[in-house]
């Protein structure tokens, strides 16, 4: 009767897991059908990574809006989930969208957005840049490492392909640890705070080259290398999307609010786009 019953309750629990994660995993991926994107596509941004990632939506089927910096500064950010701000010039991004423009991209994140840095993208929200030896400090601020630039190797305006090794959880959800990406002028990340998971390093000298934190109820991710440049590096940058929507409530890295044996049969699988 005894193992009946502890049967019983390991059947119960097993079901209630399995029905938790299929749940779970259906919602995941209808939010991530809904949400709209938006793309900042203002002065000193890099067409040719705008193209690249208007592709890449247009592929999978995202949403996405393109933003100008007059788009942000009247606070049209009502149907956006994540804000991308990618490749070209740091400086002209400052300029463009004023203090006005600043203000509002950090009560948006604040509140509870997700924003993704690229390459100049990653420069602008860093701490501060260091740029060709020389520190900037008119970056946004919104997280706790300084962006570093270019790398030695590859003197700015040269470019070339380098390998990243990723975290061990990008690795259950890519099926591999080396990456092979364009790198053009981007960072890599140091005076890294405690508050900041590194989800991938360059190999050649192990400095970070994706970085993650929240700031206030939103996260933020930094990206120092092309992912979207290559078809074979966008499985990592939609990784890194999912990410940033499922941050919000999970976290990266933690587990779901449930009791102890549960959490010992769960497991949330990566989510197919």
């Amino acid at each position: 009767m005894k193992k009946e019953r502890i049967v019983t309750v390991i059947t119960l629990v097993v079901t209630i897991t399995l029905m938790y994660s299929l749940v779970y995993n259906i919602l995941s991926i209808e939010y991530y059908k809904s949400s709209i994107i938006g793309l900042y596509v203002g002065t000193g941004t890099w067409r040719d990574g705008i193209r690249a990632l208007e592709l890449l939506f247009n592929n999978y089927k995202i949403k996405y809006r393109e933003l100008k910096p007059n788009d942000i500064k009247s606070n049209d950010l009502s149907e956006i989930n994540i804000l991308i701000i990618l490749g070209g010039w740091a400086w002209d991004y400052h300029k463009a969208l004023s203090t006005q423009g600043r203000t509002i991209i950090r009560n948006f994140v604040a509140n509870g957005g997700s924003i993704i840095g690229i390459c100049a993208g990653a420069f602008y929200l860093s701490k501060s840049i260091i740029w060709e030896g020389k520190r900037y400090m008119y970056s946004l601020n919104l997280i706790n490492a300084t962006a570093i630039g270019p790398k030695e190797d590859y003197p700015w305006p040269t470019s070339g392909i380098v390998n990243i090794i990723l975290k061990e959880e990008l690795v259950n959800c890519l099926g591999r640890n080396i990456i092979g990406t364009l790198y053009y002028g981007g960072s890599e990340f140091i005076e890294i705070g405690n508050n900041v998971d590194v989800l991938a390093y360059y190999t050649d000298d192990m400095k970070p080259a994706i970085i993650m934190s929240k700031y206030g109820k939103g996260i933020v991710i930094l990206i120092g290398v092309h992912l979207e440049m290559r078809e074979d590096t966008w499985p990592l940058l939609l990784t890194l999307i999912k990410i940033a929507k499922r941050e919000l409530e999970l976290g990266f890295t933690s587990q779901l609010m449930l009791s102890p044996l549960l959490q010992n049969f769960l497991h949330i699988p990566c989510i197919e786009v």
